[in-house]
């Protein structure tokens, strides 16, 4: 068993001064103890051996105390425990403190299921959550996030409206069904929440799987866009999508029936996780749309088809609504060295692209391999770390990036906690020189005047950076048209 502790730890004004030296001696051995960001709180591991039969509260306490020798883990009142297929070996005193269960203790959790009153976030298989609606008088208000697999199609949208009277406080809800049980949740009756995410499971990935999945995506597609009177509403509530299919390549208009359908959704603030394709469709650069946060995958070599759309908004003078546009950089056909000349056009493109966004926007990197770390849009957030961000947690997952819940700020991760990348794909004057960071303390004039460029009018608009004193960095003052017309160019040579 693995027990993971997050708290924040600081000195209160109720300190007395006779304790001081050893609350600060303690704070010293934490400190040394575990790794701190300035981001997140500190966060420990616990182990328990498997040969303890039964963890009680003083042994946690123990432990913790020995962990962290800085808080008085007697008189904390509000300790709280995830757990992750472990229910069944903690002491049925600590249900209290149960804040969290998943699906491999669904079945320890519906023995009693109103001993656990403060629980906030659980796991269920279809089946299970079945077996809970059969006892009429369980209901569980303090539930605020719910993740539903369901492995069977035999049900209808009906049955689904029973989590609203079992859970009548989720505002978070994961569905991963099969993908022939898609059409089902299309019907009339069912109401997302305004947290929402969809899955369609595949346990293989052969030619007949991937028929089912487009064929289903196709019939709940359209079944979505016919004009009925409920038209709409399975997402009318939707405030936060998070949907991997919109990044896939679905046979017949499946996807631009799911476009129309999002273009539709009255609250939609933050969607992923999208494709190049579907993002151009959805068109999130329009004047009325209202998003505030954009996660998509996107070919490396396709980045000329990204800043195109944003040409309108640099003609129209105007920004668009997104705040964070976050940025899955995949290469289905590897990783070459460019020219110094492209790389040039990429940064100044991506960089017209962050002034384009909200005055505080940023754009997230993430990439899908080694070799696109290696790549010079990862150089940018050392050049500018206010408008570019790196997702180190996103990167060489299998999973795709998605889309931030609702309650949750925007994440941002400042390069300087970071390792940046050696840059061994980066062949011009984004290729770091040495180890040191453009962020270091020797480097501060060097980021005061880039920072001092981007701020002047001209900049802002696309205008020319003149003035720098680096030549290597005229690329900052290019317009985006110069980058797009560089790239096209670039582009026509290699084909040559």
């Amino acid at each position: 068993m693995t027990v993971h502790v997050s708290f924040d730890s600081y000195l209160g004004a109720q300190v007395p001064k006779e304790m001081m030296p050893e609350v600060l001696q303690r704070r010293k051995q934490d400190a040394a103890r575990m790794p701190c960001s300035p981001a997140h709180a500190p966060r420990l591991s616990l182990h328990f051996s498997s040969r303890q039969a039964v963890v009680k509260r003083a042994g946690l306490l123990r432990k913790l105390q020995r962990a962290a020798p800085s808080v008085l883990w007697e008189e904390c009142a509000g300790i709280e425990i995830a757990c992750r297929g472990d229910l069944s070996i903690l002491d049925s005193a600590l249900r209290s403190c149960i804040v969290s269960v998943s699906m491999q203790d669904a079945p320890c959790f519906l023995d009693e299921a109103r001993s656990f009153r403060r629980l906030t976030r659980i796991g269920l298989t279809f089946t299970q959550f079945q077996t809970l609606c059969r006892d009429r008088d369980v209901s569980l208000p303090q539930v605020q996030r719910l993740k539903m697999e369901c492995r069977d199609a035999a049900f209808c949208d009906g049955e689904l409206c029973s989590i609203s009277e079992v859970f009548p406080g989720v505002s978070r809800l994961h569905l991963a069904l099969l993908p022939i049980a898609f059409p089902v949740v299309c019907g009339p009756d069912f109401v997302a929440p305004p947290n929402f995410r969809l899955t369609l499971l595949q346990d293989a990935d052969d030619m007949a799987s991937r028929s089912v999945r487009d064929a289903s995506v196709f019939v709940a597609s359209h079944l979505l866009s016919l004009p009925f009177h409920w038209r709409g509403k399975l997402f009318s509530q939707v405030v936060r999508l998070q949907m991997n299919e919109l990044n896939a390549d679905h046979q017949g208009k499946s996807t631009e029936q799911l476009v129309d359908l999002l273009v539709e959704m009255p609250l939609l603030r933050r969607v992923g996780t999208l494709s190049l394709r579907t993002a151009m469709l959805f068109d999130f650069l329009r004047a009325d749309c209202q998003l505030e946060e954009l996660v998509m995958v996107l070919e490396i070599d396709e980045v000329e088809r990204m800043f195109k759309p944003f040409l309108v908004l640099d003609s129209e003078l105007r920004h668009c609504s997104l705040k964070r546009l976050a940025v899955h950089l995949v290469a289905s056909d590897g990783v070459s060295r460019l020219k110094s000349q492209k790389e040039e056009a990429i940064c100044a493109g991506w960089l017209q692209v962050a002034l384009l966004l909200q005055p505080s926007g940023f754009v997230a990197f993430s990439a899908g391999s080694h070799q696109i770390l290696e790549t010079v849009p990862f150089q940018l957030p050392w050049f500018d770390p206010q408008r570019f961000s790196f997702d180190m947690a996103r990167c060489l997952e299998p999973k795709l990036p998605c889309s931030t819940p609702l309650g949750r700020p925007l994440p941002y991760h400042t390069p300087e906690f970071l390792e940046r990348p050696s840059g061994a794909l980066v062949a011009g004057s984004m290729r770091p020189q040495s180890q040191v960071s453009w962020l270091g303390p020797n480097n501060s004039q060097h980021v005061g005047n880039v920072q001092s460029l981007l701020q002047s009018p001209s900049v802002r608009r696309g205008g020319r950076g003149g003035g720098f004193g680096d030549a290597s960095l005229a690329w900052v003052g290019w317009h985006l048209n110069d980058a797009i017309k560089v790239l096209d160019r670039c582009a026509k040579e290699d084909k040559l």
